[in-house]
């Protein structure tokens, strides 16, 4: 008998609490409350298509796909249902699937707006240009006088680079509601990267004195900060970044995420990593693998890891995967099923190991087509703290070390407006992000004392003044030849493909110089922290340009 029926929950109850743990990220109730859903009434469509979403969410697409099909299975009268599926797909890498769906959704609800963007953005995936035109046209169209809509589009159409088509969406919606805050945001992030910045400024100060929701102000703040930085405007600039960080300060406190959870992970690993506990672990697997292991592209946020991802994505021997969790979702199984984490990597068998890289490969397979012999890596900033664990699962792993200078990692990371996690809440204040910087690296350099790992630093200052040179070097590393392709990287990023980073635009530009050395243009505002960036300045082989 489980808990639901013990306590009589009406399952109407039941999954409206498990909806608020989902809504506020506490993914483990809300799964444990759809399973007992499931386990009273396996067909439920609403618990069968929520835990297909926290399995999206986590990266398993073909858990996702599997539950939200059950959902259908049982009411396909959902729209929601084939366009989450048609999410599934999507990620997968399954445009021509995802469309289906979409189409699906949109015959069930014609008047979605959301849906229609969906299935146009899939079009775009799928290279169908001139459809997906017609398809944003008539979102266009059906939101009428939306603005509201009209900004999500063009929020959607500027993050994948399409710049004209959000540009024209957003002149159209400004004329409809011209002190719609968020079309605003959108076109001031047009006019800085159009280089009209004293235009974006003056659009965005309209609105200082403004209410405005903690999200859109987040927003103007940090786009705010953008433009004066382009301007020369330092003081201005810093200034508007704070307030940012306290509007993101309190965004984290009400959403009830933490930034000490992402610490914990990183001081449990740290309290772990003994030589004792090495000793202690069983017998590990060195050969007989099916597949090779992936290089692992690492790094701390900011430090030029989306740059080196989308220069790798270019080369014809290379399939790269950019930030899904397939890590975490390993660390997650040695918690649940192998004793906790990281404690339980001691004693995995043979046989666990084995079984753990086939749960990993599964997942990537159902993320991303991996062409025979093409090398394949897993681009993912933060598997910096999971070094056991991947050293554990896979000794046969390269890695490579995405560098920066640390006061320039740190202070882009304060600047940037990231999706929100427990990690990314150290970010909120100067202070925190450099001693996040300080823990991670901390990390790290333990990690590679301790333990064999083979890896190859890349320094995003290096890519800046000799591009061929580090990229050569890098491919040598990986045993691959030149490609002058690798030169058009930019390429990629302009043709609607959606970068979920915050140097979505950056990597759609020449590489250039301005975030070179950032950092001694603030260098009065980053006195505060030198002291704790100082160690790894020199770590680092920056110390030829220290901070203090």
């Amino acid at each position: 008998m489980t808990s639901l029926q013990r306590k009589q929950v009406p399952i109407s109850e039941a999954l409206k609490i498990a909806l608020e743990h989902q809504r506020a990220h506490r993914i483990p109730q809300a799964e444990a409350i759809y399973r007992q859903v499931l386990a009273v009434e396996p067909r439920h469509p609403h618990a069968l298509h929520l835990l297909g979403l926290i399995a999206y969410q986590a990266g398993d697409m073909d858990e996702a796909r599997a539950l939200i099909g059950q959902a259908i299975a049982v009411r396909a009268d959902v729209p929601d249902y084939h366009a989450n599926l048609g999410e599934a797909w999507r990620a997968a890498g399954e445009p021509e699937r995802a469309i289906a769906c979409y189409q699906e959704a949109l015959r069930l609800a014609p008047d979605l707006p959301e849906i229609r963007l969906h299935l146009a953005n899939a079009l775009m995936d799928a290279g169908r240009e001139a459809e997906a035109a017609e398809q944003y046209r008539q979102t266009g169209a059906g939101a009428g006088n939306d603005a509201e809509a009209i900004h999500r589009m063009a929020d959607g159409l500027e993050r994948m680079n399409r710049l004209q088509g959000a540009r024209r969406l957003t002149d159209a919606g400004l004329e409809i509601a011209p002190d719609h805050a968020g079309l605003n945001l959108v076109a001031a992030r047009l006019d800085r990267r159009e280089g009209a910045i004293r235009e974006g400024i003056a659009r965005l100060q309209r609105f200082s004195a403004t209410p405005l929701d903690l999200k859109t102000a987040i927003g103007r703040d940090t786009e705010l900060g953008r433009l004066h930085d382009r301007a020369g405007e330092i003081d201005e600039a810093f200034r508007m970044f704070e307030a940012a960080g306290r509007d993101k300060t309190e965004m984290y406190r009400a959403s009830g995420i933490s930034k000490d959870l992402a610490l914990d992970e990183v001081a449990e690993m740290e309290s772990a990593l003994t030589p004792a506990w090495l000793a202690s672990w069983g017998e590990g697997v060195n050969d007989g693998f099916e597949r090779p292991a992936p290089v692992f592209l690492i790094g701390f946020p900011r430090s030029g890891t989306t740059l080196l991802e989308q220069v790798l994505a270019s080369h014809s021997a290379i399939a790269t995967l950019e930030e899904r969790p397939v890590a975490e979702m390993l660390a997650r199984i040695v918690d649940e099923r192998h004793g906790g984490y990281p404690a339980g990597l001691a004693g995995l068998s043979p046989q666990d190991i084995l079984a753990l890289r086939q749960s990993y490969f599964q997942t990537v397979d159902s993320l991303i087509r991996v062409a025979p012999g093409q090398t394949f890596v897993d681009k993912f900033p933060l598997n910096l703290v999971r070094l056991p664990l991947l050293a554990r699962i896979f000794p046969d792993a390269r890695y490579i070390l995405a560098l920066r200078h640390p006061a320039d990692a740190v202070l882009s990371g304060f600047m940037q407006n990231f999706s929100r996690n427990s990690a990314m809440a150290n970010f909120c204040t100067l202070e925190d992000a450099a001693r996040f910087y300080e823990r991670v690296m901390g990390l790290w350099r333990r990690c590679t004392d301790m333990l064999p790992i083979t890896y190859h630093a890349v320094k995003y200052e290096g890519m800046v003044e000799d591009f061929d040179g580090e990229v050569k070097r890098l491919l040598d590393f990986l045993g691959l030849p030149w490609e002058d392709g690798v030169r058009e990287f930019q390429q990629a990023s302009r043709k609607g493909k959606l970068i979920n980073t915050p140097s979505y635009h950056q990597v759609a530009e020449p590489i250039y110089r301005r975030a070179k050395e950032r950092w001694r243009r603030y260098e009065p505002h980053l006195r505060p922290v030198a002291p704790i960036l100082a160690p790894w300045v020199a770590y680092f082989g920056y110390a030829d340009e220290a901070t203090s």
